[in-house]
């Protein structure tokens, strides 16, 4: 439920158009995929749509991305990858030109128009003995065209946020997080002008007043400067939040206020709480 209220609120917000909220009291398939002359031979791992609906993304156990028209059900194109771990999460770029997939820590992006691998970022993981409760694996937070990524380390404390151009393989600075959490969560603009960063703690069921993450952090997105910051409330614990693509607004979900807000990024000023039905 939480998930689905948030998904839709982020679709009112992000979204050109409000069609889902008519789908929503009476959805109906766009279109059917695997017709009988054209089955997949290989088990779905993951699936993703372009924001302009034109193509979607499949991945499956036999090494392969693969990408599909679906007005036509046609096969664009298929890409082939490593062979490592299962692709559980491939993703379209926000702009759409790009693919990045995440797979044993590695983050590789692929041209979606020639299906060319165009960069990869392995960094070590820092060793589990630095603190936090989960073992220690990286999350990937790509800019809207992929070429650059915040990179965090969930499972370890105090852990810098560093920020990677993935095409030139350098890293342009970090963020060192205002708040003591082990999962951090970034968000770019659509300009690559403003990175947010919220967090939370991990590993206690019962936490302290301090690990009760309040804020979202802005910062510049090319000195990566502390800019300001919106405090959703006592105790608020946000363990979600999404910057829309021009940056002028902020979702997020508080999980200890069990609330959905909506912010004025300008003035940092709340324009909408929602506290869901049980």
């Amino acid at each position: 439920m939480r998930s689905r209220l948030f998904t839709l609120l982020g679709w009112l917000i992000l979204s050109p158009t409000s069609d889902l909220v008519a789908q929503e009291k009476n959805p109906q398939p766009l279109v059917i995929l695997g017709t009988p002359d054209q089955r997949w031979k290989a088990e779905m791992y993951s699936v993703a749509i372009s924001r302009d609906g034109a193509m979607l993304l499949f991945a499956n156990s036999q090494e392969e991305l693969t990408l599909v028209n679906p007005k036509t059900n046609e096969v664009i194109r298929k890409i082939a990858i490593e062979k490592a771990s299962p692709i559980y999460r491939p993703r379209f770029t926000p702009d759409g030109s790009g693919i990045y997939l995440i797979q044993d820590n590695k983050y590789t992006l692929y041209d979606v128009k020639t299906g060319k691998k165009m960069a990869q970022l392995a960094l070590p993981v820092p060793s589990r003995a630095a603190g936090g409760g989960l073992g220690p694996r990286l999350r990937y937070f790509p800019s809207h065209d992929g070429q650059k990524v915040a990179v965090s380390v969930e499972g370890v404390l105090h852990a810098p946020i560093r920020i990677w151009d993935v095409i030139a393989d350098k890293s342009l600075g970090e963020i060192k997080p205002k708040q003591n959490q082990d999962n951090h969560i970034c968000c770019w603009s659509a300009d690559g002008s403003i990175l947010t960063v919220s967090g939370y703690r991990h590993d206690k069921k019962d936490p302290k007043e301090e690990d009760l993450n309040e804020y979202v952090d802005f910062y510049d997105g090319k000195s990566f400067a502390h800019t300001g910051r919106i405090h959703a409330g006592e105790r608020a614990w946000v363990i979600q939040h999404e910057l829309s693509p021009d940056g002028k607004f902020l979702a997020l979900y508080c999980e200890g206020l069990v609330t959905y807000q909506l912010y004025d990024v300008t003035n940092k000023k709340r324009l909408i709480e929602i506290k869901p039905e049980k």
